[in-house]
């Protein structure tokens, strides 16, 4: 499923500073429409600040004990913050979390963190 992730910030001084929506592309409609995904059932997505850090998702993430429906996002000044998606994002939110730990890709003029897509994540036939 091709999944676009939209965010906005938000003014809220006791919640999730950013809002994450999903978005999955309708195919089955002429023209295709962007539909909001409310639910990523067990599945994350991980995104990181640096351009180079491509995203993915990932299965069952309670396996490693991750939390589905979730967005994992990377940053230089913790190892990821974690954020709900779209109607869960203060659920999710830790008041902990700097405010500034929000998605800026490529703001930054340091190198920052990304993801490496560890086989761990893919079935490889076995």
């Amino acid at each position: 499923m091709l999944l676009m992730v939209d965010h906005y910030m938000t003014l809220s001084f006791d919640g999730a500073p950013v809002i994450y929506k999903a978005y999955h592309l309708d195919m089955s409609s002429v023209p295709a429409v962007w539909v909001e995904v409310k639910k990523l059932e067990s599945y994350s997505l991980f995104i990181g600040s640096d351009v180079r850090s491509p995203a993915f998702s990932c299965a069952s993430p309670g396996r490693w004990a991750g939390r589905s429906n979730c967005l994992y996002y990377g940053h230089s000044a913790q190892p990821c913050v974690l954020h709900g998606l779209g109607d869960d994002a203060d659920a999710v939110w830790d008041q902990k979390n700097r405010s500034d730990h929000v998605f800026k890709r490529n703001w930054y003029t340091q190198l920052q963190p990304f993801w490496v897509y560890p086989s761990m994540f893919y079935a490889d036939g076995q």
